[in-house]
């Protein structure tokens, strides 16, 4: 798969810098505009001839080729890894794929099995649209995307990419608090931790009772759009239980949800002095007597992965 990969990415980024020297504008805004080219197989009209040329000439090389989804997802998230580092943007707009793997292997065991029965996967924190494609790309069955993104950039990035991956998805350009009505089989996000603002507009329950730790709003929000007995997956900062209204956030849950399990990633995977963040899985279904369940993951390495792939399928089927 790496040659794979190494080619779509060179074929790629060649295609974007012809725009960005040719025409002044940012990696990433050429990210996007060379995505439409490759989706369209035509070269962008606002190039010069001799541009349009080679441009022609790298389309001509990436038709030829049959790319896997997977392979062009990695080969993106390379690409976009360096259009933010060049815009300084944040580099945990997406989640590593070390993560995205461990949750793809968790989704894979409680709904790899489902027959003919579509599953709905909805993104309440979508960014680029990375962790979604690769669940998905990962999932045997035909999956139903949705996601919810309020950064225009991060919504045309993550459409793009879903557009080269064939992965059609529904992107809702808002704010995570605003509600949507799609239901779903599982809710996914990789959680930003920080204290939402006094907004007039946000209404529901936990929020009027002064909890404003934005994951405990997001987590609590979207139960609506869950299935019942439906799952949520989520990635959350370690200091997620001792945050300020911790006690009124599980008293409202205990009602409607139940945590599941706990997944806490290696110290490895964190700068020293971080905090650390974990995989948490619920469930929409009110289970009385269950205690969650905790999985500490000791290390990634290589050698290390048939044994700890044992010890999710295992947590996984317990939940």
């Amino acid at each position: 798969m790496t040659n794979k990969v190494d080619l779509f990415f060179d074929l790629f980024d060649e295609a974007a810098m012809l725009l960005v020297t040719g025409q002044g504008i940012d990696f990433l805004e050429a990210i996007h505009r060379t995505a439409q080219m490759f989706c369209n197989n035509e070269a962008d009209s606002k190039a010069d001839q001799e541009t349009q040329k080679r441009l022609e000439e790298i389309l001509e090389v990436a038709a030829a080729e049959d790319f896997l989804k997977e392979e062009i997802r990695l080969a993106m998230e390379l690409l976009l890894i360096k259009g933010f580092k060049a815009e300084n943007q944040r580099l945990d707009l997406m989640t590593p794929d070390a993560v995205n793997y461990l949750i793809s292997r968790v989704v894979n065991r409680k709904f790899g099995d489902i027959g003919n029965k579509q599953l709905t996967i909805l993104d309440t924190a979508l960014g680029t649209g990375n962790q979604l494609q690769a669940i998905a790309n990962n999932l045997s069955d035909e999956t139903t995307l949705i996601g919810i993104e309020k950064e225009d950039l991060l919504v045309k990035l993550a459409a793009s990419s879903a557009d080269l991956q064939n992965n059609e998805i529904r992107i809702y350009f808002q704010d995570a608090l605003v509600p949507v009505y799609d239901l779903a089989d599982l809710v996914i996000g990789d959680l930003d931790s920080y204290q939402y603002p006094d907004v007039p507009a946000v209404q529901h329950p936990l929020y009027d009772q002064g909890v404003r730790y934005f994951p405990y709003l997001v987590i609590a929000s979207r139960l609506i759009n869950l299935k019942d007995n439906g799952y949520f997956i989520y990635v959350i900062e370690n200091d997620f239980f001792s945050q300020a209204k911790a006690d009124v956030f599980r008293s409202f849950l205990k009602d409607q949800a139940t945590l599941m399990g706990l997944m806490v990633l290696p110290p490895s995977m964190f700068k020293n002095g971080a905090v650390g963040k974990s995989i948490l899985i619920g469930k929409k279904a009110s289970l009385r007597s269950w205690d969650m369940t905790v999985l500490q993951l000791p290390s990634l390495s290589p050698d290390q992965i048939p044994d700890l792939f044992q010890k999710i399928d295992k947590f996984t089927d317990n939940l």
